[in-house]
């Protein structure tokens, strides 16, 4: 079970990306500063130039279950190189059974919780301090992969705390038989997608950047490289990239960052 502290939640729930309201070390953990505005974030290679509020989505699902652990480690050296004035949070996807008195998680057939959310205790942002940095350590220390994903749950609930950067790491898995994809499929999951995060007919632009990390191997369905390509790539970043076994050893040993990456982040 996770844990639970007084300012901080580990909470399941259900959550549509249609409906959401829009307002106006490793090579992951790499942070520019960019002058007096908010500061960059990259997580293994990718990067985007200014974000102030900052939420990580991961796949929980037992599809996880050999790269989670490096995950969360990435993840937490990630945070830990934010500057005490970003808020951040962090939302892990999967299927699981609901905890004693949590709501239903709303699955169709049966009381699923969707996802488990690391914010404060009023399901806003944390500042990225030390005292949030070490509790963030001590709940992703006891998360356990499990049952199955689907990636617009934890789209949907990112992108309600309406941040200026999303960074989504799954390893999806092969799936066989007519209807064969992941979660509702690739095509629900882009038309819910836009639909929550618009571009913007003036500026050409989305409101959230949402950079994608695939681990292992490519997404079979294409949907980690579709949601990369079309709300990731901005000003000449690129939004997807795969980490291959190689990268991942790379990682672990501190090898420099282009050792390894399935797709060069700087393309």
């Amino acid at each position: 079970m996770l844990p639970s502290a007084s300012d901080i939640v580990g909470t399941g729930g259900s959550s549509s990306l249609a409906g959401i309201g829009r307002g106006g070390g490793g090579v992951a953990s790499l942070v520019r500063r960019n002058g007096s505005g908010p500061a960059g974030v990259s997580f293994a290679g990718l990067a985007t130039k200014r974000a102030q509020r900052v939420v990580y989505v991961v796949d929980g699902s037992g599809s996880m279950v050999t790269s989670l652990p490096f995950v969360i480690e990435e993840l937490l050296r990630s945070v830990d190189r934010l500057s005490a004035s970003q808020r951040f949070a962090v939302v892990l996807f999967r299927n699981r059974p609901p905890r004693p008195g949590e709501p239903d998680g709303g699955e169709a057939g049966g009381n699923r919780a969707k996802y488990d959310v690391f914010a404060s205790a009023d399901g806003t942002m944390l500042l990225a301090d030390d005292r949030n940095k070490r509790r963030l350590r001590d709940w992703a220390g006891r998360l356990v992969p499990r049952g199955i994903s689907n990636p617009s749950d934890g789209l949907a609930r990112a992108l309600s705390f309406n941040p200026d950067a999303v960074f989504l790491l799954a390893r999806s898995i092969r799936r066989s038989g007519p209807n064969a994809g992941w979660g509702v499929g690739l095509g629900e999951i882009m038309a819910e997608l836009d639909a929550a995060n618009p571009l913007d007919a003036k500026t050409q632009r989305r409101r959230t950047v949402i950079k994608t990390i695939q681990f292992i191997d490519e997404d079979p369905t294409g949907t980690m490289q579709r949601i990369g390509n079309e709300h990731g790539s901005a000003e000449g970043e690129s939004g997807y990239t795969l980490l291959t076994l190689p990268a991942l050893e790379a990682l672990e040993h501190d090898l420099p960052a282009e050792v390894g990456l399935g797709h060069d982040a700087r393309m």
